[in-house]
């Protein structure tokens, strides 16, 4: 009588039989279709900002920023501080007002608000005081010492003055439209700024900054790091594929399946109503790494199984290190699981990501490699045509099997 076949030898077999029947095959494509789909959707509307409580739902600050913009949600405006250094500022008055106009001409500048600064109001009222236009920069100094001492007197904190009389640093105030701004607009917006007061000599340094910009430099550089990053795990990833496998068309799939997981990843990012920020762009660059296990496990299996044809090594491959590969991605998932129920940001976007990353990895390598893998991997070897297929499972029997049948081939 047959000996009872274990569960974990039954589900493998029959579940590689069933991906592999034209439905199976049909269902796991068109899935994989809305997959991509659902992926391209989110990357192309994902937005890159900053979360407002990062630290508890439900506590103090979510209940706080829920009612500030419940009453006060029309708070559209955000102030930014242009700082100018040591300089000649006589010699350098068509500088700081061509910089002026290039930082006005953006549209997200009110005019309004920086229409009113010390230097506008200083050139308007040298034109209507009978004192003499100055000619040097001693005068100019000196006027506008008188100017700030009288009419003036609302900038005066707005230039600063070193003991010789000189002017060490000062102040424009400017208001920006941010009404649905993200700080990924921000972030974008500094950077523009920056460019418009930048390369005049006279005038030297000029500073566009207020504290908002924290997160827009956090972002930025967090920007270039998440390049930098992807870049390099993924050609070390691609190396890794090439000399492991050693097939360049399987290690072309592997990687194509990595590269939907990582879209998946990000775009799944949109669909959760979140942002790209400091915590969330990690997640996209550890799916590279945590990606790769499962479809690179299946092609390595099904490059090293024997048979007549794709399917039966894909069958194979299934069956020997698919149960492997399915309680290796679950058993992790069912670790992360107590943190989907934090109240912190970190906590729940940790457990939403990875399992995102764990889910997607088993999807492609337990379903669609294999399905990619009976339609376009390698064909076998023409000494494997004739290996023998075992009766009771329909795939080609080991190599130590075919050694022994040959041995007593051999003996009789």
């Amino acid at each position: 009588s047959r000996e009872a076949k274990h569960p974990q030898q039954v589900i493998p077999s029959r579940f590689s039989r069933v991906l592999m029947s034209f439905p199976g095959k049909a269902l796991v494509l068109a899935t994989s279709v809305v997959l991509v789909g659902l992926s391209a959707v989110g990357v192309a509307r994902v937005r890159v900002d900053v979360p407002e409580y990062i630290n508890v739902y439900g506590g103090f600050t979510e209940k706080a920023l829920t009612f500030r913009d419940k009453h006060f949600g029309d708070q559209s405006t955000l102030w930014v501080g242009i700082y100018t250094k040591r300089a000649d500022y006589f010699a350098a008055k068509e500088d700081l007002s061509l910089a002026l106009e290039h930082y006005i001409d953006r549209r997200y500048v009110v005019d309004e608000s920086i229409s009113r600064n010390w230097f506008y109001a200083y050139e308007a009222w040298l034109q209507t005081t009978d004192t003499p236009t100055p000619e040097n920069s001693t005068a100019w100094l000196e006027l506008l010492r008188v100017f700030l001492g009288s009419d003036g007197i609302e900038y005066s904190e707005k230039v600063i003055f070193d003991d010789q009389g000189e002017i060490t640093a000062t102040q424009i105030d400017s208001a920006w439209k941010v009404d649905d701004s993200t700080a990924g607009d921000i972030a974008r917006r500094m950077r523009k700024s920056r460019d418009d007061v930048r390369g005049f000599d006279d005038l030297g340094t000029v500073i566009v900054y207020t504290n908002d910009f924290i997160w827009s430099e956090t972002l930025l550089e967090l920007q270039r790091t998440t390049e930098a990053s992807l870049l390099l795990s993924s050609a070390v990833v691609a190396v890794l594929l090439l000399a492991l496998l050693g097939n360049i068309a399987v290690a072309c799939m592997v990687a194509a399946l990595v590269v939907l997981i990582c879209c998946g990843t990000l775009g799944s990012i949109w669909w959760y109503h979140d942002a790209i920020n400091y915590v969330t762009r990690f997640f996209v660059v550890i799916a590279i790494g945590l990606g790769v296990d499962a479809p690179a496990h299946v092609a390595k299996a099904f490059l090293d199984a024997e048979g007549p044809t794709r399917r039966d090594r894909v069958i194979y491959a299934l069956d020997h290190i698919g149960p492997s590969v399915f309680f290796g991605g679950f058993s992790t998932l069912f670790g992360i699981v107590i943190t989907a129920f934090g109240r912190t940001y970190v906590f729940q976007v940790f457990f939403r990501y990875l399992a995102t990353i764990l889910m997607l990895s088993l999807w492609c390598g337990l379903c669609l490699m294999p399905v990619l893998l009976s339609m376009f991997g390698p064909l076998p070897d023409r000494r494997q045509e004739s290996v023998p297929m075992k009766e009771d499972k329909n795939v080609p029997v080991t190599p130590s099997e075919v050694e022994v049948n040959y041995e007593e081939a051999t003996r009789s």
